[in-house]
């Protein structure tokens, strides 16, 4: 009774493979990712000094001259970049608050008492001069909440991009190996069944110069050392009839 195979050397290959490209498209992945979370926490310390030093030189007249509406209005430009969080002034004691913007939970800019209560990745002071002379100071509060959208939205990409290689890998390996690996292999184990079943004549076509063609070379030694036998024993068998 013949034994039934009923695995796959293909399927062997295509999985030690893919495993291997997608741990290492994995590890790229999460590279490039802290990459991108490294590059945009460097952005948000950099945007809040720079911003935190601009809205200072474009507050020095209102806050000398105590105007409200302009504090106000110079501090909601600021915050039409959405990653402004909270922008708090206060006098040159640091005591009383000359004006103050956050963003509540919908994202919309509201009055605030000076007390920013929710948290910000980053926050940069800077001193508001008046003829080398400071007479306030002005806080600026940066949130990571785009960076977050970010990073989902990387990660997104990089399991996209996963699969998309890991399906290419799958396909080329099919074509590749059924063409080069499974199709020679099998073309052998039908010819050596054949010579098994007494076909000592069975033509081995295959030729190559790696491990399938070593194969073949060994079948087809081992075919014609059956043939020599086969052909000794008959002649054996017929001298003994005579």
């Amino acid at each position: 009774m013949s034994r039934q195979y009923t695995g796959s050397i293909r399927s062997k290959v295509i999985m030690i493979t893919l495993v291997c490209t997608t741990a290492i498209l994995a590890a790229v992945g999460v590279y490039d990712a802290l990459e991108v979370v490294a590059k945009e926490e460097a952005q948000l310390e950099d945007r809040a000094n720079v911003t935190a030093q601009r809205i200072a030189r474009h507050l020095t007249i209102p806050v000398w001259n105590l105007d409200k509406e302009r504090i106000d209005a110079s501090i909601e430009a600021e915050m039409l970049e959405p990653s402004v969080l909270a922008i708090v002034v206060h006098d040159s004691d640091g005591k009383d608050v000359m004006g103050a913007k956050e963003r509540d939970y919908n994202w919309e800019i509201i009055g605030s008492s000076g007390t920013v209560q929710t948290g910000a990745f980053a926050i940069s002071d800077a001193p508001v001069f008046y003829e080398d002379k400071a007479i306030g100071s002005v806080s600026v509060y940066i949130s990571d909440r785009f960076v977050k959208e970010d990073i989902q939205f990387q990660v997104i990409l990089e399991v996209v991009r996963v699969v998309a290689l890991n399906l290419v890998i799958f396909v080329i390996l099919v074509l590749l190996l059924g063409k080069f690996l499974i199709t020679p292999i099998r073309r052998l184990a039908e010819q050596a069944s054949e010579i098994s079943s007494g076909r000592l004549n069975t033509v081995i076509d295959i030729s190559s110069n790696d491990e399938i063609g070593l194969l073949a070379d060994s079948l087809s030694r081992m075919q014609r050392s059956l043939s020599v036998a086969f052909k000794k024993i008959r002649q054996a068998n017929k001298a003994r009839e005579q």
